[in-house]
């Protein structure tokens, strides 16, 4: 999928310089539609997929480093429940999904600055 490995350059991109992107940034600059019109295509599913490649190598999760726009650096409502099914969140805990979150943003900037 074009899209997909187009995006994953993105995010590696943005990783290699400690930062974060938003949802609105992709799915403008890549025309991902925030839903799921048709399976697969839209922002969750997209940034999901990467996920889980990523993951299968032994990396951490890259979506990890796109957040909402809101000014409050959280992370889309999918984020969690994949970490969960991908095994590598346990809890339901929020304080602790925020420390996984923080955890998985730091492992990204550090896989990337390699």
């Amino acid at each position: 999928m074009e899209i997909r490995e187009n995006v994953k350059r993105k995010l590696i991109k943005i990783a290699k310089k400690d930062e974060t992107i938003n949802y609105g940034e992709i799915m403008n600059e890549f025309g991902i539609p925030r839903g799921n019109p048709k399976k697969g295509i839209g922002i969750g599913d997209v940034l999901g997929e990467i996920s889980k490649s990523e993951v299968a190598e032994g990396k951490p999760m890259l979506s990890a480093i796109v957040v909402k726009k809101d000014g409050t650096k959280k992370i889309g409502d999918g984020f969690y429940p994949l970490a969960r099914e991908l095994g590598l969140l346990k809890s339901e805990d929020r304080e602790e999904e925020v420390a996984f979150l923080h955890e998985q943003q730091v492992k990204v900037w550090k896989q990337y600055k390699k």
